[in-house]
C-alpha cells in the first residue's frame, strides 16, 4: 500500500515506471519527474486505464472509488471523462472533428458548409460551444439581414443551427446553446425578382457564342436575335468558314462546361446544383415520339421531392453537342458536367460566370451584378408573362408551395390580371372609349368652373 509520503519521495529514472497501490490505482512516474494517478479496469473483458493527473494519493483513491461504482452500474468512466474534456470544445474544433466528418458520411457537400462557416462564423471559431449566447447570435442574424438579405440570414441561420443540433446529439452539450435561435421572418410584402430583358438575354448569348467560337478564330458581326414558337435564335455573320475552323480543333463546339450550364438554367429553370449534378440518365424520353424531358433527382433539388421537366429540342440539341466535346476529349461520366480529373460533378461555375458577366457588361451595362441565380427567374418569369397558371410554373420550378411561387411572380401574374378582368365586359370598345372620354370633358369642365 502506498502512503502519501512514499509518493512524494519517488524519484524519476531513464524510463518511465509504475508504483501499483490497490485494486487497480497506481503512480506513473515519467523521466522528467512529472507523476500521476492511474486506473486500470476492464469491460467486457477489456483493459481500460482512467488518468486522474497530478493529485494527491487521497484524492485518487476517492476518484478511483467513484469509478468503480460507476463501472459496476454499467458506465464507462473513460468516455465521461472524454464527455467532459469535449465539452470545452470549440466551436471551430467540433466542426473539423465531427461535423464535417457527419456530413461527408451523409453524402453533403463538407467543403462548400465549412468555406462558409469560416467566411462567416470566423469570430465564433476558438469559443467553447457551451459558452455560444443566444444574445451574441441574434445581434449577428440581424446584422446579416441589414448589410444582406433575410434570406442569406436564415441560410447562415440553418447552417450553425445544425452544427449545435449536432453537438446535443452527441452529447457534447448537454443543451442546444441555440435551441431557441429562430429564423428571421420574411415580410408579407412581395418580392421583386430580377430577370432578363431580350436585350441583355441577347448580349449574354452573344458573348457566350464569342467565347466558344474565339478560340477558332472565329470571329461575328450583324448579330441579329428572333424567337419562333418559344425557340431563341442568335444569328450572326462568322468571320471565317465554320466547318472548316472548328474540324481543327480537338472540341468543337464549346471552350468548356459554361455555355451548356447556363443554357441549361436559363430554358429549364434549374438551380445551379440541379444543373451540375444532372446525369446522361436523368435526359429521359416521354411519351410522345420525339420529345424528352429531364428527371430532377430529389437528392439534387432543394424540396428534396424531384420533379420533371420538359426539354426544349434546342436545349436537347446543346447537351448533345456538349456530350460529342466530351467524348473527343475521352471524358466518360455518368454525369453530364463531370470534373476532369475527379469526375465526380462540378461545384460550382462561379469564376467562369463572373468573367463572362464582365465581359457581357460591355455590352450590355445593365447585366452588371447579375447573378447565375436570375437565370432561373428568366425562366418563371417568361412562362408567367405568356400567360402560364402560376400552380403550373411552381411545379416547373420545383418550389414547394404556390405560396412561394406567388410572392415572386405576382407582380407579373397582375399584368395578365387586367387582360382576364378587361374579357369580362360587354361593352364595345368603342363605347368605353366614348364614356371614358366624357368623363374626362366633365372633369375638365369643372375645373374650369
Amino acid at each position: 500500500m502506498l502512503t502519501q509520503s512514499k509518493v512524494d519521495k519517488l524519484q524519476p529514472k531513464a524510463t518511465r515506471y509504475i508504483i501499483k497501490d490497490a485494486a487497480g490505482l497506481s503512480v506513473c512516474v515519467q523521466p522528467s519527474g512529472a507523476k500521476s494517478f492511474q486506473l486500470r479496469y476492464r469491460i467486457q473483458g477489456r483493459q481500460k486505464t482512467l488518468s486522474f493527473g497530478d493529485i494527491s494519493l487521497k484524492d485518487a483513491r476517492a476518484k478511483a472509488q467513484a469509478a468503480r461504482v460507476a463501472i459496476y452500474e454499467g458506465d464507462n468512466p473513460q468516455t465521461k471523462a472524454l464527455l467532459r474534456k469535449e465539452k470545452q470544445m470549440s466551436f471551430g474544433a467540433f466542426v473539423q472533428q465531427h461535423y464535417l466528418p457527419h456530413l461527408r458520411a451523409e453524402g453533403k457537400n463538407a467543403k462548400e458548409t465549412e468555406k462558409m462557416l469560416l467566411a462567416q462564423l470566423s469570430w465564433l471559431w476558438a469559443k467553447p460551444l457551451a459558452d455560444i449566447r443566444l444574445v451574441e447570435m441574434k445581434s449577428w442574424q440581424n446584422k446579416q439581414a441589414i448589410d444582406k438579405t433575410i434570406s442569406t440570414a436564415n441560410r447562415y441561420t440553418n447552417a450553425i443551427k445544425a452544427v449545435t443540433r449536432h453537438a446535443k446529439y452527441l452529447g457534447i452539450v448537454d443543451i442546444d446553446p441555440l435551441e431557441e435561435f429562430h429564423r428571421l421572418s420574411q415580410p408579407d410584402s412581395l418580392h421583386e425578382i430580377r430577370w432578363l430583358t431580350k436585350k441583355e438575354e441577347q448580349a449574354l448569348r452573344v458573348e457566350l457564342n464569342r467565347r466558344d467560337f474565339s478560340r477558332h478564330g472565329i470571329k461575328f458581326s450583324d448579330v441579329k436575335t428572333s424567337t419562333d414558337q418559344g425557340f431563341f435564335h442568335v444569328s450572326a455573320k462568322p468571320s471565317k468558314n465554320l466547318e472548316e475552323a472548328m474540324g481543327s480543333a480537338k472540341t468543337k463546339y464549346f471552350r468548356d462546361h459554361l455555355t451548356p450550364a447556363v443554357v441549361l438554367m436559363l430554358e429549364c429553370g434549374l438551380r445551379r446544383q440541379e444543373a451540375l449534378k444532372l446525369r446522361w440518365a436523368d435526359i429521359q424520353p416521354t411519351t410522345t415520339e420525339g420529345e424528352f424531358q429531364l428527371f430532377i433527382n430529389p437528392k439534387s433539388e432543394k424540396t428534396k421531392k424531384g420533379r420533371y421537366v420538359p426539354l426544349l429540342k434546342e436545349t436537347l440539341g446543346v447537351l448533345l453537342a456538349w456530350k460529342l466535346d466530351q467524348e473527343a476529349l475521352g471524358i466518360e461520366s455518368e454525369y453530364v458536367f463531370p470534373h476532369p480529373q475527379t469526375g465526380k460533378p462540378l461545384k460550382s461555375v462561379d469564376t467562369a460566370w463572373d468573367n463572362l458577366i464582365a465581359r457581357a457588361t460591355k455590352r450590355c451595362s445593365t447585366l452588371a451584378g447579375i447573378t447565375v441565380k436570375d437565370l432561373r427567374s428568366t425562366y418563371g418569369s417568361r412562362l408567367v408573362q405568356n400567360g402560364q397558371p402560376i400552380f403550373i410554373v411552381s411545379k416547373l420550378l420545383g418550389h414547394s408551395s404556390v405560396t412561394i411561387t406567388e410572392k415572386h411572380y405576382a407582380a407579373l401574374s397582375d399584368e395578365g390580371k387586367r387582360e382576364a378582368v378587361d374579357t369580362l365586359s360587354t361593352l364595345p370598345k368603342n363605347v368605353k372609349v366614348s364614356l371614358l372620354t366624357q368623363r374626362d370633358l366633365t372633369v375638365a369642365d369643372k375645373n374650369r368652373n
